[in-house]
């Protein structure tokens, strides 16, 4: 592969049965070589140089670190490592362990400014650093490391919200919000999507996380709001656009989540007059309710068998 894209100019195609995950192996491995990078810093490379999407499945990570050894020493676009052997592997491993349980090595990009992702992406202040994120929206979940900086908190103790800000970073935290299919989150979502506008106004680079525990259900729905509201969609398409974003792990917004963001849909098209694209003229919303529980229900049934 190397030798045909650099010695013979030639352009490569490499491809899976789903196009993200099984490739993935592969890119990266090549990126390793050709571009004589560790593993942590080729999937950097591959998501914020080469801005791929992709998924490696942990079996495959534990695979690239021990293998990385071998591609790197036969590089031939660089010089090797000029530590030992033993060092390496030791610090290929530090590098490992703080992948291989986050379930993916990166949060799902969703828009050029906004990811979703778990707490445990949240709470991995290298990652973060290294996708360029310095704002982070908790929806339920408490950071780890919220106590060890020097933060100025803000209260907002009419919507159980507090805001950190630091001098690199900002987090906005949601506080008594279960994923219980009783607490309610349409009330705070124009407070979510204004605070995001705003950040993103005063940080024209920033990047923003979006999380709740897991990243499928709570953080979901504030990014669906968002897709709506930012790209004029219904909330089907936006459902939709975020679920094949969301590699490998499916969004699943409980269905009390689901009725409010097609009460958010009927906000947004009725009282702000925004013409979302996938509402027909002269309609309040683009779906009725119970057929797109049937849908969403239909659409799930082949990942719960």
């Amino acid at each position: 592969m190397y030798q045909l894209s650099i010695k013979y100019q030639r352009k490569i195609l490499v491809y899976s049965q789903d196009g993200y995950s099984e490739s993935s192996f592969l890119l990266l491995a090549y990126i390793i070589y050709s571009q004589n990078l560790s593993l942590k810093e080729a999937i950097t490379y591959a998501h914020i140089n080469l801005k791929r999407p992709f998924f490696i499945f942990p079996n495959d990570l534990e695979v690239l670190n021990y293998l990385q050894i071998l591609l790197l020493a036969k590089s031939s676009e660089k010089n090797i490592f000029l530590e030992g052997d033993d060092m390496k592997l030791e610090r290929f491993e530090t590098e490992l362990d703080c992948m291989i349980n986050l379930k993916g090595p990166l949060p799902s990009q969703i828009l050029e400014y906004l990811y979703l992702g778990s707490l445990k992406h949240a709470n991995n202040l290298n990652l973060l650093k290294d996708l360029k994120i310095n704002c982070v929206i908790s929806v339920g979940e408490k950071l780890s490391w919220l106590n060890e900086h020097g933060f100025n908190v803000e209260k907002i103790e009419s919507n159980n919200v507090d805001i950190y800000k630091s001098e690199n970073m900002t987090v906005y935290h949601i506080d008594n919000l279960l994923d219980n299919g009783h607490d309610p989150l349409f009330h705070s979502l124009n407070d979510i999507l204004k605070f995001i506008d705003e950040h993103r106004k005063s940080n024209s680079d920033s990047k923003i996380l979006v999380h709740c525990m897991v990243g499928v259900s709570r953080s979901a729905t504030v990014v669906i709001a968002e897709v709506m509201k930012e790209l004029k969609l219904s909330l089907v398409r936006a459902y939709l656009y975020v679920r094949v974003r969301r590699l490998n792990i499916i969004i699943q917004p409980n269905l009390l989540f689901m009725y409010e963001l097609l009460k958010y849909e009927e906000f947004l098209s009725n009282d702000l007059k925004i013409k979302l694209i996938g509402v027909p003229d002269g309609c309040k919303r683009s779906v009725d309710w119970a057929c797109l529980s049937k849908s969403i229900d239909e659409l799930n049934e082949n990942y719960l068998k």
